[in-house]
């Protein structure tokens, strides 16, 4: 199963993907963190990605595929393994690209967690204050979610209308939230279950 988890900065996708993979037992996909690590690193990949995330912008699908393409081969991932993808894909030409379409295909779920821009400004403060990013300095976050907020509808409107999209508040606490997702996947686990048999 590929479940997609999405969501504006700070809205708890990265937490939540990370649970929901642990609970299924499935690898837990974070290209933001992927991309980081590979910066550290001071990979060719990871200083040339960085050169596009610490402005704001996206990083070009057959780089982001390449880096993410090979962290995936050093896990020893196959295609058919269960993953649980967070924040990704970003808009609709990442979506459709063969990049994507070669490493996932399509998804059997896709959850967003929703966000009102004034509880993602006060997320985002306390996130500052408890851990030091690179990628959220005033100007860059404004950036990101500029571009978030014009590349966010097409895709849910595609997953809506696949019937696989599940929207969730996301402000409520971690494990509230948590459980609302795993109901989401338990009743699809259920459903395709009853298909198998007939």
């Amino acid at each position: 199963m590929k479940i997609t988890i999405l969501g504006p900065q700070a809205s708890g996708k990265s937490t939540q993907a990370e649970i929901l993979a642990q609970r299924l037992g499935y690898l837990w996909v974070s290209p933001g963190k992927i991309l980081r690590r590979a910066y550290q690193e001071k990979t060719p990949w990871g200083l040339k990605a960085a050169s596009f995330w610490l402005q704001g912008e996206l990083v070009p699908d057959q780089l982001l595929h390449q880096i993410i393409e090979f962290w995936l081969k050093k896990r020893g991932y196959k295609k058919g393994d269960g993953v649980v993808i967070e924040g990704y894909p970003r808009d609709l030409n990442q979506l459709h690209s063969p990049y994507y379409r070669q490493l996932w295909g399509e998804m059997d779920l896709a959850i967003f967690l929703f966000l009102s821009r004034r509880q993602i400004m006060q997320r985002l403060e306390k996130r500052k204050r408890l851990e030091h990013r690179l990628d959220e300095k005033p100007s860059v976050i404004a950036r990101r979610l500029a571009i978030y907020e014009a590349n966010i509808s097409p895709i849910l409107e595609y997953y809506r209308e696949m019937k696989i999209l599940h929207e969730l508040d996301g402000s409520p606490g971690i494990e509230e939230v948590a459980e609302a997702i795993w109901q989401i996947v338990t009743e699809y686990r259920q459903k395709r279950g009853e298909k198998k048999k007939k």
